[in-house]
């Protein structure tokens, strides 16, 4: 985005589709990725494993292990 006064500057538009950097784009977007990641906290996970692992942060005994899982078959190539 070339010009200063564009209605796109400061909003997650001019980061994520635009490809803006500028500080008020990057300010923006970044709210928006907190309040995500505070709102997928906030609920259950549906079910345990290694989504519940990496998106809830849930250390049970399932989700280690699924989570452990799927590292093995990543490192694996």
């Amino acid at each position: 985005m070339t010009s200063a006064d564009n209605p796109r500057h400061g909003t997650r538009n001019g980061y994520s589709n635009l490809g803006c950097r500028c500080d008020r784009c990057t300010e923006a977007h970044t709210a928006w990725v907190l309040d995500a990641r505070r709102k997928r906290m906030e609920r259950e996970p549906r079910a345990h494993g290694d989504a519940a692992y990496t998106n809830h942060r849930c250390r049970c005994a399932e989700c280690r292990l699924g989570h452990a899982a799927r590292m093995r078959v990543w490192r694996a190539g």
